[in-house]
């Protein structure tokens, strides 16, 4: 539309003015990085700070009263004052909502150590690599603590490895990237007629000795479905739980510990004076479950689609191959895998249950990464048959499975959607499932008394964090404040009763142990900022919040 000067300027006039009008009778924006301290002796600020926080509506094992836990911090930080918004939603949309577009001023989120290593936790979730397509959602970058991690990574020394961890922790409880919540107990629970069951420090669920005494199916009960039965495109528990059935990597985990033994590889690798070649002898003999052969170039389609990958798609990619230069395959049962640098951890991460699964390569090639995650085959001792998407996913018996040692005494295993806790319980209870997990605090009593209960200390932790990389929690003194008005010990007593513990620092409690007893720190050292109601509403004053609950 065509327009004269003139009026063109009349209306650039009238823009201009209430422009001036609406700034003169605004309110401050609740996302200023930096608000004016309020003067002493003005009048007290009026301005209520809000966020939203991103929660979940399924129970995991770090956090078994769901969307609870996003109430229970709302009601804390109304008792400043503070509003809260929770957006809570199905464990699939929370985590393509936190991760991939990323939603959100603040989330929940939690994590279980795959390795017993703390560059598991640490690395995974604060070095700045991991922003991109990792599992660092806080988008939290500092240089220091990058080069503390690396260093960490690249000394086989664990006293200079513990130092270097705790002085992440001690600038990561500074800077308040997280609200660290609660350390969580693991649970299962089976009917007396089940045997071979057990709770690994990981979370891995092992299935191949389990027994149910009079048939030859076994039922698992579980919260929710998988998200995608594709090892390198998951990193949630319940895909691993049948993931774990159908492929495995080179190496595993004993099943009382973290120590590593072979699997798929024959032997444990020989590794070069400096740190950087890792050469692997593999199992011979070895068939997928579409009968074509284990080898060495099976490993080497493997790793390099992860290395190859789109990081923002396969959230182990970068943390267990960023570091790799080439991967070798010297004959048919041998590989050779060359590191850019040392990684400490290296053989430890190629253990993880979903680090490194081995796929078959005709079967990828068939279906691609579209189709792939709903027709998995791997080398593992089930095989999958069917999926009914948020009922059950069926599994068969592999008749060719390699490890005569250890071969599955089940013909099928059922994974069975049952979305309720107590009626989880109820169905271990009446002997209609045969074994479940996500047990509530309110449950385990009941799951005691009519069941087999397994209990055991969890590699877990269970947090909030905050979008530091944008408003309002660009502000580090804002998250400083969060962190404080949060009664983290009174939350979790009534939240879990004795089924957690409050989290103190950024790692489960015996990696922090183990720490402090290899450098002679003691008392938590790096501990996230306590409890202090009274500095926290300093704080929010400072920053121009009012806290009155008024």
């Amino acid at each position: 539309m065509r327009r004269t000067r003139r009026s063109f300027a009349m209306v650039l006039a009238v823009i201009s003015l209430l422009a001036l009008v609406l700034a003169g009778c605004s309110k401050p924006k609740e996302t200023e990085q930096n608000p004016t301290t309020p003067d002493s002796g003005t009048t007290q600020p009026t301005k209520q700070f809000e966020f939203t926080l991103m929660a979940y509506t399924r129970d995991r094992p770090y956090n078994t009263v769901k969307e609870r836990l996003a109430e229970g911090i709302q009601q804390e930080l109304a008792k400043a004052g503070i509003k809260v918004t929770v957006k809570a939603l199905p464990w699939p949309d929370h985590l393509e909502a936190v991760r991939v577009k990323q939603e959100g001023d603040a989330f929940l989120l939690g994590w279980i150590g795959d390795n017993g290593d703390v560059d598991n936790f640490l690395y995974t979730f604060f070095h700045s690599s991991q922003t991109e397509g990792g599992l660092n959602n806080a988008n939290y970058k500092n240089p220091k603590v990058d080069e503390l991690l690396i260093q960490a990574q690249r000394t086989a020394d664990p006293k200079a490895r513990a130092e270097a961890y705790l002085e992440v922790q001690k600038i990561i409880s500074e800077d308040a990237v997280w609200i660290p919540i609660s350390y969580g107990n693991d649970y299962m629970a089976h009917t007396k007629k089940v045997s071979g069951m057990y709770l690994h420090p990981t979370g891995m669920l092992d299935l191949r000795k389990v027994a149910v005494e009079g048939k030859k199916d076994f039922i698992f009960g579980r919260g929710g479905d998988s998200v995608k039965l594709d090892p390198a495109m998951i990193e949630d528990g319940a895909s691993s739980q049948v993931v774990q059935q159908i492929f495995e990597g080179l190496y595993t985990y004993k099943p009382e510990n973290t120590d590593v033994v072979p699997l798929l590889a024959d032997g444990l690798p020989q590794i070069s004076a400096d740190g950087k070649v890792y050469t692997i002898n593999l199992k011979k003999d070895i068939k997928f479950h579409d009968g074509t052969p284990f080898n060495a170039e099976a490993v080497k389609y493997s790793i390099e689609r992860l290395m190859k990958g789109k990081t923002e798609e396969m959230p182990y990619a970068s943390f267990t191959f960023g570091s790799v230069e080439k991967i070798e395959a010297k004959g048919d049962y041998q590989v050779v895998i060359t590191l850019k640098e040392p990684v400490a951890p290296f053989l430890a991460n190629l253990a993880m249950g979903l680090a490194s699964p081995i796929v078959s390569p005709t079967a990828h090639q068939k279906f691609g990464d579209a189709k792939f995650g709903e027709n998995p085959v791997g080398t593992g001792p089930f095989m999958f048959k069917s999926w009914a998407k948020d009922q059950q996913i069926v599994l068969e018996k592999n008749p060719n499975y390699w490890n005569k040692d250890v071969q599955p005494k089940v013909d099928t295993v059922i994974f069975k959607v049952i979305k309720e806790g107590s009626l989880r319980v109820d169905a271990v209870v009446k002997g209609e499932v045969d074994a479940i997990d996500g047990i509530a605090p309110a449950d385990v009593k009941r799951a005691k008394d009519g069941a087999v209960l397994l209990q055991k200390e969890g590699m877990n932790i269970s947090y909030m964090g905050f979008r530091t990389d944008r408003p309002p929690f660009n502000n580090k003194e804002l998250r400083q404040a969060i962190v404080q008005l949060v009664d983290r010990n009174a939350m979790v007593k009534a939240l879990y009763q004795e089924t957690a513990t409050p989290a103190t620092t950024y790692v489960p409690p015996f990696m922090q142990k183990s720490m402090e007893t290899l450098t002679g720190k003691s008392g938590n050292y790096g501990q996230a900022l306590p409890f202090n109601a009274a500095k926290g509403k300093e704080l929010m004053a400072k920053l121009g919040y009012s806290t009155s609950t008024k």
